[in-house]
């Protein structure tokens, strides 16, 4: 969201920012806003919110790419294609970081025709500093980062043919993911949410979700092959979590890197 704040500031574009948390924006929060602007005369976009209205005002439109929308190129992509931007190398990053996380990242560096003269570890050094500009707006701390490291290094985690299955105290998990990358699968949980990331993961929570009779508002995902399917915070007990998390070590879960390569190719190779 940083970059697309950023990128309306720099097109001098008039917006609005009620700075709330992913899991609490919602298009509500923005009622008196939608009711300040004529439809007839302004289109108004909503940018990752919720929309909990009812009826919410025929000039507004939806950005986003998560859930049902995941099909959709990143949000920043789309506010650059209203704006008539044309996104720099750096935001290209942070939209395939949004996107498709590490991965995409390095596919995009492999096959941008405006990286071809970054050396391997230029372009590593992008991708960190991206995931740790990313951590930092999602508010991880230096803290976190430290127990993180710690909780790698104690080695106490679930691996199988290349599927990690991790539990944390952390509330945040992105400083776990990240370190964890190298794992083509990685399942994270604590006592109040759980989530899974990468190859096979919406085919994970499909089965998880029909083995648990889980309801569409207790989770979530988004990132398409290579992205994310997880259990909302509080949906679920302590030991409901605990019994999904054991779940998912004996599931098999589908692997189809072919395919997902094809992918990243096609969205990316110029």
């Amino acid at each position: 969201m940083d970059a697309i704040r950023s990128l309306l500031v720099a097109e001098k574009a008039e917006y609005i920012d009620h700075g709330l948390s992913w899991e609490a924006a919602s298009l509500s929060s923005y009622e008196d806003v939608l009711n300040q602007y004529s439809p007839e005369e302004y289109n108004i976009y909503g940018i990752e919110l919720n929309n909990d209205l009812t009826f919410p005002p025929y000039n507004y439109h939806e950005i986003d790419h998560h859930g049902e929308k995941d099909y959709l190129p990143s949000s920043l992509e789309q506010v650059a294609a209203l704006l008539r931007h044309e996104l720099t190398l750096e935001e290209r990053l942070i939209a395939a970081n949004d996107k498709w996380h590490i991965r995409g990242m390095r596919a995009l560096l492999e096959n941008a025709k405006d990286a071809k003269k970054m050396s391997v570890t230029e372009k590593a050094e992008m991708i960190q500093e991206i995931r740790i500009r990313d951590r930092k707006a999602q508010g991880v701390t230096p803290e976190e980062e430290i127990v993180a490291e710690k909780e790698i290094a104690q080695g106490k985690f679930f691996v199988r043919d290349n599927l990690v299955v991790f539990q944390t105290g952390l509330n945040h998990f992105s400083p776990i993911v990240d370190r964890l990358s190298r794992y083509d699968r990685i399942v994270v949980f604590n006592e109040n949410k759980l989530v899974i990331y990468g190859l096979g993961c919406h085919i994970a929570g499909a089965q998880i979700a029909e083995t648990f009779n889980l309801k569409s508002t207790q989770v979530y995902s988004g990132g398409g092959p290579l992205g994310f399917w997880g259990v909302n915070q509080g949906a679920l007990t302590k030991d409901e979590i605990l019994q999904i998390a054991e779940t998912i070590k004996i599931l098999k879960m589908e692997e189809r890197k072919f395919f997902i390569q094809k992918c990243l190719q096609k969205k990316y190779i110029e």
